[in-house]
């Protein structure tokens, strides 16, 4: 079973990241990653942007599976700090899950911007506002986990000590 779960979450990472590189792979320098994903984006179809978002909650759904192997790993040596770990590792998932199913909409305003410019540029500036605060709100559980993680470190080391400890009386 645990290692079902981790190659679940391995699983659901690949899925993400098949599911970006449909949105804006781009296979340059890094120095031109942003006009080359904006060229990407805007000479991809629409079914590759479709599915490049629609992959995210399966993808979501199999990183839960993985969270639940870190909480399985976390969990005998902190029960706390194991439920907390699984809890916002797992909000996390869920809200990139939404976010990457949302980056479709997102993609097409990028995709057909020039032709909106001029007619929406509310609708851009606003877009562009959701996406700031979308970010933002997925960075909460991720700093709860990272929190979590290193206020775990001591409890597990010492722990680890006084198992070894015993190992030798």
């Amino acid at each position: 079973m645990n290692r079902a779960t981790g190659l679940g979450g391995v699983a659901g990472a690949l899925l993400f990241f098949a599911g970006d590189m449909l949105f804006y792979g781009y296979w340059g320098s890094g120095a031109q990653f942003h006009d080359g994903m904006l060229q990407v984006l805007r000479e991809s179809s629409c079914l590759r942007l479709f599915v490049g978002g629609l992959v995210g909650p399966i993808a979501a759904c199999l990183c839960v599976i993985g969270c639940w192997h870190v909480r399985g790993n976390v969990i005998t040596r902190s029960p706390f700090f194991g439920r907390v770990a699984f809890l916002a590792l797992a909000a996390t998932m869920i809200i990139g899950s939404a976010v990457h199913a949302l980056w479709v909409p997102r993609g097409l305003a990028m995709k057909y911007s020039d032709a909106l410019r001029g007619v929406a540029p509310e609708l851009i500036a606003a877009l562009k506002d959701y996406w700031y605060f979308a970010y933002q709100m997925a960075e909460v559980p991720a700093f709860c986990f990272s929190s979590s993680f290193y206020g775990a470190r001591p409890v597990i080391l010492v722990g680890q000590y006084l198992r070894i400890s015993e190992f030798f009386r």
